[in-house]
């Protein structure tokens, strides 16, 4: 359930880059996780956003929101980024060079287009 009701599953869709190094260490993920955590909890402060906001980030694995390692992730990050009213993007020079980060916004785009928004 979302704050912002039907169509969308998500108000909030965030969109950041993991900024893995050389090692394949994601060095923005704890950065990036630790900001959402604490605008999620600024957030439900409100009475208004406590019990239905609907926040989705891919490494958090919540009921409703975990990926399925056996299907296509390309298809599931479409999918939630096209069931969330707004995409909160977390940029930084990783973001604006990734391409994943790049069809997350497209695929945004595309669904702000069939939604009339």
């Amino acid at each position: 359930m979302s704050y912002v009701g039907q169509p969308f599953a998500h108000d909030i869709f965030v969109s950041y880059s993991h900024g893995s190094d050389a090692a394949g260490d994601a060095t923005l993920q704890g950065w990036s996780l630790a900001f959402v955590g604490q605008l999620e909890r600024e957030l439900r402060a409100d009475r208004a956003f406590r019990d239905t906001l609907s926040l989705f980030v891919d490494a958090q694995g919540r009921a409703g929101q975990r990926l399925d390692r056996m299907a296509p992730l390309t298809d599931q990050l479409d999918s939630h980024v096209g069931a969330a009213a707004l995409l909160l993007v977390l940029l930084t020079p990783d973001y604006q060079a990734s391409g994943w980060c790049r069809d997350e916004r497209d695929w945004c785009a595309r669904s702000a287009a069939r939604h009339g928004r």
